[in-house]
């Protein structure tokens, strides 16, 4: 009769615990792995600070500051790089309009998660697919159509030389493009893209004007300076000759006696 009372005791007791076990799993998404089971202060001090910024994270994505609360996903993540980060990255990110990255993202955390640990992960590995199929949907593109060996530029940033391998991908909003070939000026042009929107460049839109020789240097002969230096020494010598013909005494004939200067 004592083991028929103390057994659904003792069964409720471990179903409390594995009930705060699961509890605990779902807050804290850097708990200690079994590797992490040996001594390393200086590991388990990262750890923890990760963890605050994660923390301060989600509390900041739920009050949606989103821009703060993705500083300090990547702050964890640059302190603990774990992949599971990087889904907290890409949700903040898609909130701010930032699918490109927000894509990145989701599809790292799945290639690391295809296959799920736990009923966490499932749930997780299904928001990152509908958070991405989501987000590239939301992708604009620009596909130039300009000739072979111009490099490409989006606001600032080089995405390559054409002929592109892949559409240059951006997010929705102005973005100014610029068109660039060596001995030519750049040709630029401001966007604006909507949401999915695909926008091809056409040749004829771009005019590339070519750069203005540089003017060629006059011979010295045809410089103001030249002529000037010139006609100063001409003028010079003339001087002189007219001060020492001036004060030269008169030349003495041959066979006359003539008195000392």
């Amino acid at each position: 009769m004592r083991w028929g009372i103390r057994w659904p005791a003792t069964f409720a007791a471990i179903s409390l615990l594995a009930v705060a076990r699961d509890a605990d799993a779902q807050t804290a998404p850097l708990s200690p792995s079994p590797a992490d089971s040996a001594p390393n202060p200086a590991a388990n001090d990262t750890k923890a600070r990760a963890q605050e910024h994660l923390d301060r994270g989600n509390s900041l994505k739920n009050e949606r500051s989103f821009e703060k609360a993705l500083l300090e996903f990547r702050a964890a993540h640059d302190l603990y790089p774990s992949p599971k980060i990087l889904y907290n990255e890409a949700d903040a990110e898609s909130e701010l309009g930032h699918f490109v990255d927000a894509t990145d993202h989701y599809d790292a955390f799945l290639r690391e998660f295809s296959q799920p640990e736990d009923d966490e992960d499932a749930q997780r590995i299904q928001a990152a697919k509908d958070g991405v199929a989501v987000a590239r949907a939301k992708i604009a593109t620009i596909d130039p159509a300009v000739p072979n060996d111009v490099e490409v530029l989006v606001d600032a940033r080089s995405f390559g030389k054409t002929p592109l391998a892949v559409p240059v991908r951006l997010d929705p909003g102005h973005h100014r493009v610029t068109f660039r070939r060596t001995g030519l000026a750049d040709s630029s042009r401001d966007v604006v893209l909507s949401p999915g929107q695909r926008l091809r460049v056409e040749a004829d839109l771009i005019t590339f004007a070519p750069s203005p020789p540089p003017a060629p240097r006059k011979p010295l002969w045809r410089r103001w300076p030249f002529w000037a230096i010139a006609g100063a020494a001409v003028l010079a010598g003339v001087a002189t000759v007219f001060v020492v013909d001036y004060y030269s005494p008169p030349s003495c004939p041959a066979g006359v006696h003539c008195p000392p200067p």
